[in-house]
């Protein structure tokens, strides 16, 4: 066709087909074309490879954090930048065929499509929690999404009129589930809602757009496809930016989760022992935590002397430190394995406590008597040690009872479990502790004295005696 410049010159087109065409015919000089190609596909090129690098970046994220949210969104992303190289006809300059063509215009452009609407109501489910806020309608998004992709793979080989119908039902179907999904979630106050609705409604106002230009209810103008193009890019950043926000605001919720955690391990601490919490984060029941079949322990029994006479400013720290040296004491060699320790704490009153030896804990060694006995000495030491910053004029002393005999544990029936013990040797080791009023009227007040059981002076160890009467 020659076209003389200058000259009015009639080009007649003449399409035959039973449906509405609109065929734009822009003729171009070589330079000022070559110029026109530079900047569209320069703007094309710019707006798609940074759509298609949202996708990748989001996949790679995907497989450093396993969050499976990175990967239903990378994959939205892609199939979404593979339906605009097909739609916007980019595709077909890789494979210029008429073949290649045929089958982007009639089946890729539908299977991508598919797939790209499929994914994105994946993506919706999870992003929205929709499983844990919204389960019947997740469960509805979950059907669309899996109808959309296994009628996507149907279209890349045979685009039917029937599939076709469905796919463009189904998709109509889908977007108002998205924008109503959307809405419900921002209506529930989740701030990562509020960016996705926003996100949706700018693609829905492009595709709105470029559907009633190719209508031809608007004036058709290349701006038209910009738009659409635009409107794609800027729902993926959007998109992004709220699954980033999404992410962080997990994150935070992991670690104020963390951080009650251990606060609640910690306050619990103060009540069970080690080897307790562990039990009872494996599934065991707080009553087979600690042993409450019948055994035999030493129980000590000691209580300061004339404890109420002590009125020095400094006498609470003074009954804190004793304590607490104590009970370290008690819980040397603790070993949560083994159910070992050098005592157990049965009680603690004002001026006095109760451990045992040898039960519930093992004893550590074979001779909890000796042990017991050694233990006791220790009590006494820690009491001369702490007593220094009274400067009392007399000696703070202390009265210990010690006994061998039965004992068990137990939890209470009805109520809080608390583990307790009771025996015989509990009642023997107080009593012994007590007599000392009786056997030493004079000298009760003036020394420390310690009462052993019988039994428990027949078992072999070796004694120091300094400070203390024996019996």
């Amino acid at each position: 066709m020659n076209v003389v410049p200058g000259a009015t010159t009639f080009l007649m087109h003449y399409p035959v087909s039973d449906k509405p065409l609109i065929t734009e015919v822009i003729l171009w000089d070589a330079k000022d074309f070559e110029i026109h190609a530079t900047k569209e596909l320069s703007w094309l090129n710019m707006n798609l490879g940074a759509l298609f690098m949202i996708g990748v970046v989001n996949l790679f994220i995907y497989f450093s954090t396993r969050e499976q949210t990175y990967l239903l969104y990378g994959t939205y992303v892609v199939f979404l930048f593979l339906s605009l190289l097909t739609m916007l006809g980019v595709a077909t300059f890789f494979d210029p065929t008429r073949e290649s063509q045929n089958w982007a215009l009639n089946h890729g452009i539908f299977m991508f499509t598919g797939f790209t609407m499929g994914f994105a109501l994946l993506f919706s489910r999870q992003f929205l929690n929709m499983s844990s806020y919204m389960p019947l309608f997740g469960r509805v998004l979950l059907l669309c999404g899996s109808f959309s992709i296994a009628n996507a793979f149907l279209m890349g080989v045979h685009a039917s009129t029937l599939e076709i119908a469905a796919h463009l039902l189904n998709a109509t179907i889908s977007t108002g589930l998205l924008l109503i999904g959307g809405i419900r979630a921002s209506l529930r106050k989740y701030k990562p809602a509020y960016l996705y609705t926003a996100a949706w409604i700018i693609l829905l106002i492009a595709n709105i757009h470029i559907c009633i230009g190719y209508a031809g209810l608007v004036e058709w103008d290349r701006s038209i496809v910009r738009n659409f193009v635009v409107g794609g890019v800027l729902e993926s950043l959007i998109l992004s930016f709220a699954l980033g926000y999404r992410i962080n605001l997990i994150q935070k919720t992991k670690e104020i989760e963390t951080t009650k955690k251990d606060h609640y391990f910690h306050q619990m601490a103060k009540v069970f022992y080690p080897h307790q919490l562990h039990m009872i984060q494996d599934g065991k029941s707080l009553e087979d935590t600690m042993p409450t079949t019948p055994g035999e322990a030493c129980v000590i029994s000691s209580d300061i002397i004339a404890s109420s006479k002590i009125q020095h400013v400094r006498a609470k720290e003074f009954f804190r430190n004793v304590f607490r040296r104590c009970y370290e004491e008690m819980m040397g060699g603790y070993d949560e394995k083994d159910l070992q320790s050098n005592a157990f704490r049965i009680k603690e009153m004002g001026d006095g406590f109760l451990c045992s030896v040898g039960y519930p804990f093992r004893a550590k060694s074979e001779n909890p008597a000796n042990d017991a006995v050694h233990l006791a000495f220790k009590f006494q030491q820690i009491l001369v040690s702490e007593s220094a910053i009274l400067q009392q004029p007399e000696p703070v002393t202390c009265g210990i009872g010690i006994s061998l005999d039965s004992i068990s544990g137990f939890y209470p029936e009805f109520g809080t479990k608390e583990y307790d013990l009771y025996g015989r040797a509990i009642i023997l080791a107080t009593r012994y502790e007590g007599m000392r009023k009786f056997l030493f009227e004079k000298d009760a007040t003036s020394r420390s004295t310690i009462i052993l059981q019988e039994k428990v002076l027949r078992e072999p160890r070796p004694l120091a005696a300094g400070g203390f009467f024996f019996n």
